[in-house]
């Protein structure tokens, strides 16, 4: 391939810029969320690789960028999952994002003349496997943390809500404490 023009590099280093300060402010700015902050999703990581084969062309990154922006980001961009609105950057950061990756396989395909094959393929097969590997098991982690943070919060507020309720005859006193908690 030609070495990368002026564009090509503005456009990247532009991106990569963005994207290493899109991922620290939403560290440390108001919009944390673990879930949706971290550069975990597939995407996230494809964006990277897009920037970085307009001015490396590696055959890696080639693959995993036209493999994902045809197939995957395509799909994100006809059918976006937002729950953000225009007002605030998560809108224009997934836009910006997912515009990338699949223009640069455009862009690859069109103007760079790429053309997979199928040991592309099969390296971007691997690296969706490996992403898988690494991911995997922090999204299981973090999903069984969370529900059982969701379930003693749902026992906590049912037991305090709940209060006693009186059980046999009133001359005996008995009381269940907490008996929402025994009742849900």
């Amino acid at each position: 391939p030609l070495p990368p023009g002026p564009v090509e590099c503005m456009v990247a280093y532009g991106y990569l810029v963005l994207w290493v300060g899109a991922f620290v402010w939403l560290r440390v700015g108001p919009l944390y969320d673990p879930p949706t902050t971290y550069p975990l999703q597939l995407c996230h990581w494809c964006g990277a690789a897009a920037a970085l084969v307009l001015v490396t062309a590696h055959p890696l990154l080639r693959a995993m960028v036209y493999f994902c922006g045809v197939g995957l980001c395509t799909q994100a961009m006809l059918t976006p999952s937002l729950v953000e609105g225009p007002a605030q950057f998560p809108f224009w950061f997934f836009w910006a994002t997912h515009g990338m990756i699949v223009g640069v396989a455009a862009y690859d395909i069109a103007a760079r003349g790429y053309r997979p094959t199928l040991r592309a393929f099969g390296w971007a097969c691997a690296i969706a496997f490996f992403y898988v590997l690494f991911v995997l098991p922090i999204d299981l982690v973090t999903g069984l943390l969370s529900s059982i943070l969701t379930a003693a919060t749902f026992v906590v507020v049912l037991w305090t809500v709940g209060g006693a309720i009186a059980i046999g005859p009133a001359r005996l006193g008995l009381e269940l404490p907490g008996y929402l908690v025994f009742a849900s």
